[in-house]
């Protein structure tokens, strides 16, 4: 459960970050370029540019309330810290991939539900309906592990 709550805070943060979808027709849009400087992008835009991305993780930090080396494999120390970026070999990272997709996944598909919903409602929301937005802050509020609920009584 903490492991599944912690994914769904990394996702909905980086549902910030839009997924490019294939065109009808390969002569009707450009194809995608990979940027060569980053590898083992599964889940971010292929053609994400340093910043977007560099971006895009200090957002995950702050948000889980995190370094660089809860996800990424740290592969030297000295002078300065060094990651393996691309490695997969650390379970937070996995975790964080499947909260990413399903952030990504709400805010894509569910999130303008809930305003189609509310713009039927005659009563007044919450927030207003163009702030909606999941991300990994939603859950975490810049702790690893989400609080749980108080238990009931």
């Amino acid at each position: 459960m903490k492991i599944a709550a912690a994914g769904l805070a990394l996702v909905m943060l980086s549902c910030t970050s839009q997924q490019t979808t294939p065109a009808a027709s390969p002569a009707s849009a450009p194809a995608v370029v990979a940027n060569p400087e980053f590898k083992n992008l599964q889940v971010l835009p292929k053609d994400i540019t340093h910043d977007k991305l560099i971006a895009t993780m200090r957002g995950f930090t702050q948000a889980l309330g995190v370094r660089c080396n809860e996800c990424h494999v740290v592969t030297a120390t000295e002078p300065r810290m060094q990651f393996d970026y691309a490695s997969d070999a650390k379970r937070d990272k996995l975790a964080a991939r499947v909260m990413i997709q399903t952030a990504m996944d709400l805010n894509k598909r569910w999130i303008p539900k809930v305003k189609a919903a509310l713009s039927e409602t005659p009563t007044a929301s919450p927030a207003p309906a163009s702030d909606m937005e999941v991300s990994c802050w939603t859950c975490h509020r810049g702790k690893k592990q989400p609080e749980a609920p108080a238990p009931r009584s």
